[in-house]
């Protein structure tokens, strides 16, 4: 079964075998028809379950060409344009959400070389801008995009691009819910947790990209090697381009007149004392050191 998962301008294939109906309910569900927009198809998923006898007969009549990946009971084979990927599980162990965990990965490398990236985020559209909400599970991000009552782009995964440029978030199908297919510009990123009032705090560049780098650390550590030197400058483009916030907030509410003051018309060339929060500045943080795997 071949299924198509539109984000933004980027359209992928997945294909799954129509005996797999674990996978096949999985891609189903994200399928939005990328096909009815008039757009091609920038990458291919195919996902299976094979032998270890399987496995080793497509390593041999792959090795050549592809770049090979193993992680944990599975391998993975990267075409040379890097916009191919085929994964097999060895032995028929298919973890429940094994269309998402591949598809993150074909997404990362497909994003590497387009100025863009993805982010383990909540999306939420405020009017005609958008906000995400990032950090690792339990911070809080979905109870948050709930409370600031916007669209929702995604509860967990976004798609940025124009990162150098004119960042965007896109919504995806496949980071859980969402209210439909959007793409605004993005204004904030915030790092929420919960606590027994609310506050903003304005984080430096050094500050936000270093959280970045902790908290998707899963991610970022099976991305191709090749790919993460521009993951990583896509995201260092992100804070400096996009405000970064954290935010302390209730678990039943925030405040939203301060989101929209403070976050969304949030001005980067007002002055600010030399000892308030987030008053690093952006030449003082050379690139070449937050680029550095941690």
């Amino acid at each position: 079964m071949e299924t198509f998962v539109a984000v933004g301008e980027l359209a992928v294939s997945i294909s799954v075998p129509d005996c797999q109906l674990a996978l096949v309910n999985e891609a189903t569900s994200f399928a939005n028809a990328p096909a009815a927009t008039g757009r091609g198809v920038g990458g291919f998923l195919l996902l299976d379950a094979v032998t270890p006898a399987q496995a080793h007969a497509e390593q041999a009549r792959l090795a050549a060409t592809h770049t090979i990946q193993y992680v944990d009971s599975r391998i993975r084979f990267f075409d040379p344009t890097l916009t191919r990927l085929q994964t097999f599980w060895i032995e028929g162990r298919v973890p429940p959400v094994a269309v998402k965990l591949e598809l993150v990965q074909l997404l990362l490398t497909l994003l590497s070389g387009r100025d863009g990236l993805l982010i383990h985020a909540a999306g939420v559209g405020l009017g005609d801008q958008a906000v995400i909400v990032t950090g690792p599970s339990g911070a809080g991000k979905s109870t948050a995009a709930r409370l600031l009552n916007g669209r929702l782009l995604s509860d967990d995964m976004v798609v940025l691009t124009g990162l150098n440029e004119k960042p965007l978030a896109h919504s995806t199908t496949f980071g859980g819910l969402s209210d439909g297919p959007a793409s605004l510009p993005l204004s904030a990123v915030i790092f929420p947790h919960q606590a027994k009032s609310f506050a903003l705090r304005r984080l430096s560049t050094r500050e936000a990209f270093l959280r970045y780098q902790h908290e998707h650390g899963s991610y970022l550590s099976h991305t191709l090697q090749v790919c993460r030197r521009n993951l990583a400058l896509a995201a260092l483009s992100l804070f400096e381009r996009v405000p970064s916030f954290e935010m302390s907030f209730t678990r039943d509410s925030l405040d939203h007149q301060a989101i929209q003051q403070v976050v969304l018309n949030w001005d980067e060339d007002a002055p600010r004392a030399d000892n308030a929060p987030g008053a690093v500045s952006h030449a003082a943080v050379p690139r070449s050191d937050l680029c550095r795997p941690l």
